[in-house]
């Protein structure tokens, strides 16, 4: 499906727009901070680490008993970077709670014995945490979930773009019944502008696909994604954000 490649592009796209992406980057570290500030210091479980680019890994290793990192894939260099750190703990899963491998199953499936999946069964399922958490963070992570299966759906041409929303709102649903009340904090990027070369508004694209909570405290801004039309061929890039303390 294209995700470790997918994870990749994330960090050669960061060095290529460094300066668009720190703001975004330090504002996403303190609003986690500031959540986590409220909270049992227990056990916390980051979603989407990645490549902790968002993540001040050392604060809140210090602030935690325990903080366990889960994402689909750890790259060598994380995984090195943890080992000093005792009460940090690597867990690579999906984060859909099985939806990337149900997908590749029904494209299987479909091309085997002409056999079409329905949307309801893909996304019958759930996530589930190794450890009951005291602090959720979901971090970069719920546009990211949907796009890269619906993406790699589309391009089979098994499902009409309908059904595709539909899926997209499951995996997004079922991502935000995991972040407990209380407990979670939620960072997204929930619409997408678009700019011509001299910065000229051209139109924007929604991200999020379900209702997102109000939460006790909450926090906007933009993210300068891709400035050089790398990205999209046509257009720069921009990414409106939000952070809700659930």
């Amino acid at each position: 499906m294209g995700m470790l490649k997918s994870q990749k592009g994330i960090l050669n796209r960061y060095f290529r727009e460094s300066d668009g992406w720190e703001d975004h980057l330090e504002q996403t570290r303190k609003f986690m901070l500031q959540s986590a500030e409220s909270k049992i210091k227990g056990t916390a479980a980051i979603l989407g680490s990645g490549w902790l680019l968002d993540v001040s890994l050392e604060s809140l290793a210090g602030a935690f008993q325990q903080l366990h990192l889960y994402d689909i894939h750890h790259p060598p260099q994380i995984r090195k970077k943890v080992e000093k750190l005792d009460n940090v703990e690597l867990f690579q899963t999906d984060l859909t709670g099985g939806v990337i491998e149900d997908a590749y199953r029904a494209v299987k499936r479909y091309r085997k014995r002409g056999e079409k999946t329905l949307i309801n069964a893909l996304a019958n399922a759930s996530f589930h945490f190794a450890h009951p958490p005291d602090f959720i963070a979901s971090v970069n992570i719920m546009n990211q979930l949907n796009i890269l299966v619906t993406e790699y759906m589309k391009t089979k041409k098994i499902y009409t773009d309908r059904e595709l929303l539909e899926l997209d709102r499951k995996i997004q649903q079922n991502h935000l019944n995991i972040l407990q009340k209380g407990k979670s904090c939620l960072i997204t990027d929930y619409e997408e502008e678009l700019y011509d070369p001299k910065n000229q508004f051209i139109g924007s694209n929604p991200l999020i696909h379900v209702t997102l909570p109000k939460g006790r405290m909450k926090r906007q801004w933009q993210w300068q994604f891709d400035t050089q039309m790398r990205y999209r061929e046509d257009a720069r890039t921009y990414l409106n954000v939000v952070a809700i303390d659930i």
